[in-house]
């Protein structure tokens, strides 16, 4: 964002993001929140953490590289020694274990929802039995039945 020339290097920024269409032809990165994986509306730029994160050591984004400096020193190193590189072209194999993290990330998510809701619940592949009071097998009968003093809707699907 572009600083106004009244501003201070204290002052907060707030900059609203337009449709998806306008940021990006604005080269603008389309955010998405870390915590919810949603559309990020705006965002504050706060001088003080910017200035303490531009201060922080950092490392060479590539592999055979061994430099680290500030974010400035890394930015002069990376253009003098290597200029034909792109960082924002992801690597296919990264790309595909980062979604493979996702995914494992979010059925974590799923069965800690699930366990928290329902303690006694067993998991078996997609199907969540919750056992609270003890699912029972009739022995006697010919055809086993669940007898429970619940209802079977206490069976959900993934």
């Amino acid at each position: 964002p572009v600083r106004d020339e009244g501003e201070t290097s204290d002052s907060v920024n707030t900059r609203q993001l337009g449709n998806e269409n306008e940021a990006h032809l604005n080269g603008e990165v389309e955010l998405k929140c870390p915590l919810c994986r949603g559309t990020v509306n705006g965002y504050k730029v706060v001088e003080a953490a910017r200035q303490y994160l531009n201060m922080k050591m950092r490392n060479c984004s590539h592999e055979s590289c061994s430099f680290s400096g500030t974010y400035e020193e890394l930015r002069k190193h990376a253009r003098s020694v290597h200029p034909t590189a792109r960082p924002a072209e992801v690597d296919p194999s990264r790309q595909r274990a980062w979604r493979h993290l996702e995914r494992q990330r979010d059925f974590g998510d799923v069965l800690s929802t699930i366990r928290s809701a329902m303690p006694s619940a067993i998991v078996l592949g997609d199907y969540v039995i919750d056992s609270e009071d003890g699912v029972h097998f009739d022995q006697g009968e010919e055809n086993e039945n669940f007898t429970s003093s619940r209802s079977w809707w206490t069976t959900f699907f993934l």
